[in-house]
């Protein structure tokens, strides 16, 4: 359920005998529930802040306390009470079964799908999981979605697929204010870009990526694109950056490469299913100013 009221300081919970802190300004949109994503921006909130002590497990029933493999079959840190949702500055909304495409359920999207309102047996029946345009413009400045391994398919519409992911998003994005910009959209994973560049030229997903986050798929392996045949790459920033001088790619030796794409006319790569001999993985942070194009960041 959409939004999680309960972290409103208007309302006492009624399990944890608390106020609220004030609404989530984020919604995490797990694109790619079950597949690991999830498991990871759980920790790391929970590490960071995101995520009071009170709320630890809330999603899931356990809570990991950092002291080795052996802490998630520990009985001391199950959390058997049913505690709300997940998070405390964040509200998190999960895409079940998005791997299969055109029948994954609950869409971020699912509310503009397509209706017939001639058609007597399904009308009014259509999915209310999902958030609407309203609930997002009201509660959200900044939409966080991960998308795990996947590189096609993961924005609607498509052939087999109504909800319409993007144009809830760009609406979303245009609704922010242009003085006092208030909307981020971040999108994190295998191949964001390359799924969206997939769908062809003039697609919504296309536009989405040019006309919104300023970028457009540049080649379809960072390896023949740099040359850099090296086991871990340096991603060294170019003077006068913010951010540190050196990055690298996290890589899972285990796998193979997940060839990257590399963004126009920002820095920024994506990675895709795999080809050759590494696996690389690599974040997309894009900002908006809501009524013009918006501004692209990445981050490796």
């Amino acid at each position: 359920m959409l939004p999680d009221r309960w972290k409103s300081p208007s309302y006492r919970h009624p399990i944890l005998g608390t106020f609220g802190v004030g609404d989530a300004c984020m919604l995490a949109v797990d694109n790619n529930d079950r597949r690991g994503d999830e498991r990871v921006f759980i920790a790391v909130m929970d590490t960071i802040g995101g995520t009071q002590a009170a709320k630890y497990g809330a999603h899931n029933g356990w809570h990991a306390p950092g002291t080795g493999t052996d802490a998630v079959n520990d009985p001391a840190n199950f959390i058997a009470k049913h505690i709300g949702q997940p998070g405390t500055t964040f509200d998190l909304y999960g895409i079940k079964a998005s791997e299969a495409f055109g029948i994954n359920a609950g869409s971020l999207g699912a509310r503009l799908a397509f209706r017939d309102p001639s058609n007597t047996q399904i009308n009014g029946k259509s999915a209310r999981n999902a958030p609407t345009p309203d609930m997002l413009k009201a509660y959200y400045k900044m939409i966080f979605q991960f998308t795990g391994d996947l590189n096609s398919k993961i924005l609607g519409p498509y052939t087999t697929k109504t909800s319409d992911d993007v144009t809830i998003l760009t609406n979303w994005l245009v609704s922010g204010d242009p003085t006092t910009p208030n909307r981020a959209y971040w999108a994190q994973g295998d191949g964001f870009v390359e799924s969206n560049f997939r769908e062809g030229t003039g697609s919504k997903q296309d536009l989405f990526n040019v006309n919104y986050l300023g970028v457009t798929l540049r080649n379809p392996s960072y390896v023949l694109e740099s040359g850099n045949t090296e086991f871990t790459p340096d991603l060294t920033a170019p003077v006068g950056s913010p951010i540190a001088a050196y990055w690298g790619h996290l890589r899972r030796p285990e796998s193979v490469l997940m060839d990257e794409r590399r963004a126009q006319p920002h820095a920024g790569t994506q990675r895709r299913r795999p080809r050759t001999p590494w696996r690389t993985r690599t974040r997309v942070r894009v900002r908006s100013r809501c009524s013009r194009a918006s501004r692209s960041r990445t981050r490796h």
